[in-house]
């Protein structure tokens, strides 16, 4: 293996673990810390229930359309389609921090962002593998760990801020 292949590989490790960690910060924010997040604004046990299962529902018909949009536009890089989901993401959880939403319409607004971060996962895992089939031996190893880590440090600081 040439050193070029090999910076490549620790470049692309090093970006795929910032991915990674990024991507599951915002999983323990949208999903780790959603019951303590909805009562505060407002809702009862029942709308946040119903809430987190729509999220899951939704999560699905997300991941089956992003992947068929994935495979059906090859030309266009996975990290600019994860991209868009995180911009959107972010757009969303700025509304419902910022602005004093209705119920309705923030139970939609938290299913959107909670179901695009779900729906991620896989998208997040196609990347890497894009990179090994192009003959990069990037590992998925150290950066998914690195995933874990900013979730548990996510979640710790999270939990002291409430």
């Amino acid at each position: 293996m040439t050193d070029t292949i090999k910076k490549s590989a620790r470049r692309i490790e090093v970006n795929y673990a910032l991915v990674q960690g990024f991507y599951w910060s915002s999983a323990c924010t949208l999903g780790g810390f959603a019951a303590v997040f909805l009562t505060s604004r407002g809702l009862n046990d029942a709308q946040i229930g119903l809430s987190v299962a729509l999220v899951s529902v939704l999560t699905i018909l997300f991941q089956v359309c992003l992947s068929a949009y994935a495979d059906k536009h090859s030309e266009l890089p996975l990290k600019k389609t994860v991209s868009a989901l995180y911009l959107t993401v972010i757009v969303l959880s700025a509304v419902m921090s910022v602005f004093s939403l209705p119920a309705a319409l923030l139970i939609l607004v938290y299913v959107i962002a909670s179901a695009l971060v779900n729906s991620q996962c896989g998208l997040l895992n196609a990347q890497l593998v894009q990179y090994r089939n192009a003959g990069v031996p990037a590992s998925y190893g150290w950066p998914r760990g690195v995933g874990s880590i900013f979730y548990a440090v996510s979640a710790y600081f999270y939990g002291l801020a409430v």
